[in-house]
């Protein structure tokens, strides 16, 4: 395993297709990440969503994203991190 300074330096550190596991707290947190990551990720990408979204938020990313071909899935931790560390 190999840390990363920034989040956008993931893509040139994981082998393709890459899939990337975000545990961050649902809502604008997701968003900002996802931001980044489209940047750097491409077509048959995946980016899982393990927070506690919204599921309209997950549909809304997933559409935006297929645009690009990075597939998104929702597989939200019930409680989100916080309860998934209790």
């Amino acid at each position: 395993m190999e840390a990363v300074e920034e989040l956008g330096d993931v893509a040139g550190r994981l082998p393709t297709p890459r899939v990337v596991l975000m545990w961050v707290p649902h809502g604008k947190p997701v968003d900002a990440n996802l931001d980044t990551l489209r940047d750097v990720l491409g077509a048959d990408d995946v980016v899982a969503d393990c927070g506690n979204s919204h599921w309209e938020d997950s549909r809304r990313r997933h559409d935006d994203l297929a645009g690009q071909g990075i597939r998104f899935l929702d597989i939200g931790t019930s409680g989100g991190i916080s309860d998934a560390l209790g």
